[in-house]
């Protein structure tokens, strides 16, 4: 009897070996599996970040370069602003010269 109940005893921790065993194996696996999950959620996630850094090197590329445009646009105007009162200036220096020659002209005229 006492044989017997060994052999059922030992024969019970093969099963409790056996079934531990298993669920560990199982245990791995899952592990495994969580494991290959969050390399590939963090191989998505460094592809995404560099995608976004190379949006925002674009975007601020582009920014730049509106300014800079702005900018080029914004002195252009003043240039061709002070070139019209330039030559509104000069306009106005033609008329007084004109009208001091009429006037030259017109005494000379007199004179004789």
């Amino acid at each position: 009897q006492a044989k017997d109940a060994e052999s059922s005893a030992a024969a019970r921790i093969k099963e409790v070996e056996e079934d531990l065993a298993t669920k560990c194996k199982d245990a791995e696996d899952v592990l495994a599996e969580k494991e290959a999950a969050a390399r590939d959620a963090e191989t998505s996630a460094a592809a995404r970040i560099k995608s976004l850094e190379e949006e925002v090197v674009a975007a601020t590329r582009a920014a730049s370069e509106e300014l800079a445009q702005a900018k080029a646009e914004a002195q252009e105007r003043k240039r061709a602003k002070d070139l019209a009162n330039e030559v509104e200036k000069l306009g106005t220096k033609l008329e007084a010269l004109q009208a001091s020659l009429d006037a030259e002209l017109q005494r000379a005229s007199d004179a004789e």
